[in-house]
């Protein structure tokens, strides 16, 4: 009987028993692995067995803590939350599928994981700290779809502490314990709040919300792209500038964390990045609204500007220019240099962050919006063939 309580006692939290085999049997696979390889070849090396041992144990403790959040947030099952809207059920009640703050439980899968380790290290606590990072960030992208934008982004930028300081453990654990602070109250005032008034978009496994929004969008060609829309950002302002400020913080503490050699790989990645940002804003306002003129018309009529229509690439422009600058400048600080002065990684660690945030901040909210650039500006409407095949099919299919 008491086997039996603590099994149902440990069921509320844990996942399926195919998944916690798996993860136990893979664990002690590594074990027989090295005692086979001791065997067979005598000294071998124990510290490449730890690190791969380590790092599936971090990758456990990772995944159970997005599994805490995605399996018992009513946020994430449309069918769940559906269900408790019908019921009495309040926030001074325990949720009916199990608890979505941290219970007794979560600390013994915790020591669990820890005895995995076995030697008595300061290296312990990445385990912990592990899988608070995926607790956490679960819960800021579920806080910030029920409209908890504010604590969402605060757990986001706490994140940045537990990356500065991830070559310390202690330090790095103190930061996700802050973070997880905040999230507690992120769940109290979610669950107080509940409904949750969440976009169709967060219904990611809800296909009729899906469908049922693209019945209202879609009129057919023409008139999809004449109908009177109301001009609305892609991303708000707020989720803008905050996403800007975090990814600067972010890179930062990674490159602090990076040896000397590979800090040159993040200026890079951002240069590219940027490269790819432009190509892909420029495809979503020219996608079906193409240039008044080409580029010989152009040529020959001497309009080599129409800013009605050329002014959604001023942006993307000056967002790659300032990345070329300021992370080419990043690199070269970063960079070790045969001379006098030497090279400033500091200074380079924080102008590459820097132009990391800003380029953001120009992409994400500079720049016209596309509801209101498509009604206004200079373009000619472009049908596409292959979207009305698809269409007609889609009408066909609702008609029936």
């Amino acid at each position: 009987m008491i086997n039996l309580g603590i099994n149902r006692w440990m069921r509320r939290v844990l996942p399926r028993s195919d998944i916690v085999t798996f993860a136990v049997v893979s664990l002690m696979s590594i074990e027989v692995a090295q005692l086979i390889c001791i065997a067979l070849f005598g000294n071998i090396n124990r510290d490449e067995f730890m690190r791969i041992r380590t790092t599936f144990i971090m990758l456990n403790a990772l995944g159970y803590g997005i599994y805490r959040i995605v399996a018992f947030h009513p946020a994430a099952n449309a069918e769940y939350r559906a269900w408790l809207k019908l019921t009495p059920w309040s926030a001074e009640k325990p949720l009916p599928a199990g608890p979505l703050q941290l219970v007794p439980q979560d600390l013994v899968v915790i020591c669990l994981l820890l005895l995995f380790y076995r030697p008595a290290s300061i290296k312990m606590l990445y385990i912990p700290t592990t899988f608070l990072i995926g607790y956490q960030l679960s819960l800021a992208i579920y806080a910030r779809l029920i409209g908890q934008w504010a604590l969402a982004y605060l757990i986001a930028f706490g994140f940045s502490f537990i990356i500065l300081f991830w070559d310390r453990p202690e330090a790095a654990f103190v930061a996700a314990d802050g973070c997880f602070i905040i999230g507690r109250i992120a769940v109290s005032r979610a669950l107080k709040t509940f409904p949750w008034d969440l976009p169709w978009q967060a219904e990611l496994n809800s296909f009729k919300a899906i469908n049922e929004e693209q019945k209202k969008r879609r009129l057919g060609w023409p008139v999809d792209q004449l109908a009177p829309k109301d001009p609305e950002r892609m991303i708000p302002y707020h989720d803008g500038i905050c996403i800007s400020l975090i990814a600067g913080c972010w890179c930062f503490g990674a490159l602090t964390q990076l040896p000397t050699e590979a800090r040159l790989i993040p200026p890079m990645m951002v240069i590219i990045g940027s490269g790819g940002a432009l190509i892909a804003v420029l495809a979503a306002f020219a996608a079906s609204h193409r240039s008044p003129l080409g580029i010989i018309a152009r040529l020959l009529t001497l309009r080599w500007i129409i800013p009605s229509y050329d002014e959604i690439a001023i942006v993307p422009l000056v967002a790659i220019l300032l990345s070329i600058c300021t992370q080419v400048t990043a690199i070269i600080l970063m960079a070790p240099r045969v001379n006098m002065v030497g090279p400033n990684p500091l200074l380079g660690m924080i102008l590459s962050s820097i132009g990391l945030s800003l380029t953001l901040l120009l992409l994400l909210v500079c720049g016209p919006v596309l509801e209101r650039w498509r009604l206004a500006a200079q373009h000619k409407i472009v049908f596409d063939l292959a979207t009305a095949e698809t269409v007609g099919k889609a009408d066909q299919f609702v008609q029936l």
